[in-house]
């Protein structure tokens, strides 16, 4: 993440190739994950197999953006050092080492006879924030 003339920006490392801004670090993360899904449904919609998509979402997802891997690997390495101490609300959050838990994704299918799913059964989440009493 990294703060902008025009708000918060999220860059993906994998998958690489998307980005999105935010005012808020809720705002950010929420509406990455949206454009993430998003380009899921584009990609579902656009294959005709289901092996097809599993393809396409394998190579979205590992496809690499060197200037984002870098960067990544140098707040890795900062936060570790201690050179760089996260704030709230990361400070709390667990810490595991992205060795043991390297990114990766698993695509499989859900579909069967009695429930094929389809691209059109794809529904972005909805978020609304209440108001004040």
């Amino acid at each position: 993440m990294v703060e902008g003339d025009d708000g918060l920006w999220i860059y993906g490392v994998r998958p690489a190739a998307i980005a999105d801004v935010g005012a808020t670090l809720l705002e950010t993360f929420t509406n990455f994950k949206q454009r993430y899904k998003l380009l899921l449904f584009d990609i579902a919609e656009e294959s005709k197999t289901f092996e097809e998509f599993k393809k396409e979402t394998e190579r979205f997802f590992y496809e690499l953006d060197d200037e984002q891997e870098n960067r990544w690997m140098a707040a890795v390495q900062a936060i570790r050092s201690g050179e760089v101490v996260p704030g709230e609300p990361f400070s709390k959050l667990p810490r595991i080492p992205p060795e043991r838990r390297p990114a990766q994704i698993t695509v499989e299918c859900l579909s069967d006879e009695s429930r094929p799913f389809k691209p059109a059964d794809n529904a972005i989440d909805t978020y609304m924030i209440p108001m004040a009493a």
